[in-house]
């Protein structure tokens, strides 16, 4: 039985703000720059890397944009240097608090898939601009490309030590399927929260409106294709009614 959990994510750009306030020792050009990087998170979270300008930035930091070069060539430089910091916070796991009274019994892969659903929904522009930036800057793009490789070796691992089928057969295989599975994750996260598909989001509203539920809907799907048999989060009653028992 998967364990219930509790998990509150912080949007990116008050989790930044918070560690700089928190920060010693900082210089003035440190803090300044600190600043710029708030700011720009929150831009990018409230509209997206296309729209991101410069001035904005520099009117939310409250300085000139002459200060703004001294430490950044253009939107594009800090666009990476602030994405950089939230896969790293995803990575770390320093976006999102979890509760639960059995740590051990929670399943990892609705852990890892609940807290990219709350991240995304918490900062929807964020996640926006990591597909965009991807795309037009090349050094992100290796970035974000190590963060994939990251998470799904993890996983990869996790289904190689726990199933069978996986474990005598070549890693190359697991991790396939790893990133098999991840892609059905994201592209459902970004229909949801970017493109706002209607008629999928018609379809979750219906049988799993919250981030828990879904969440609990694609890991169902995980289990059942990677370790065969019945998920720890089907019950009895066919699927309909498992779906709305979640």
């Amino acid at each position: 039985m998967n364990a219930e959990i509790q998990m509150e994510v912080t949007p990116f750009h008050e989790l930044l703000e918070s560690r700089f306030r928190q920060a010693r020792g900082l210089s003035k050009g440190e803090r300044t720059k600190n600043r710029l990087k708030v700011a720009a998170a929150k831009q990018l979270n409230e509209l997206d890397f296309i729209n991101l300008r410069v001035a904005d930035i520099c009117r939310d930091a409250a300085v000139s944009t002459a200060t703004f070069h001294r430490y950044f060539l253009d939107r594009t430089e800090i666009a990476t240097d602030v994405l950089d910091d939230y896969l790293e916070a995803m990575r770390e796991g320093s976006l999102y608090t979890v509760t639960t009274e059995n740590e051990k019994k929670v399943d990892g892969i609705y852990l890892a898939t609940l807290a990219w659903l709350k991240s995304a929904e918490a900062n929807p522009g964020i996640l926006k601009c990591l597909l965009q930036l991807r795309d037009e800057a090349p050094q992100f793009a290796e970035s974000y490309q190590k963060f994939d490789h990251y998470w799904y070796q993890r996983i990869a691992d996790n289904i190689r030590s726990r199933s069978s089928s996986f474990s005598n057969t070549d890693e190359s295989v697991a991790l396939v399927a790893a990133y098999a599975l991840g892609g059905m994750v994201d592209d459902i996260t970004r229909k949801i929260f970017i493109q706002r598909d209607t008629k999928l989001l018609g379809a979750v509203e219906r049988i799993a409106p919250t981030p828990e539920s879904l969440a609990k809907l694609l890991s169902m799907f995980w289990h059942r294709m990677v370790y065969g048999g019945e998920s720890k989060f089907e019950m009895s009653g066919g699927f309909l009614d498992t779906v709305k028992s979640l």
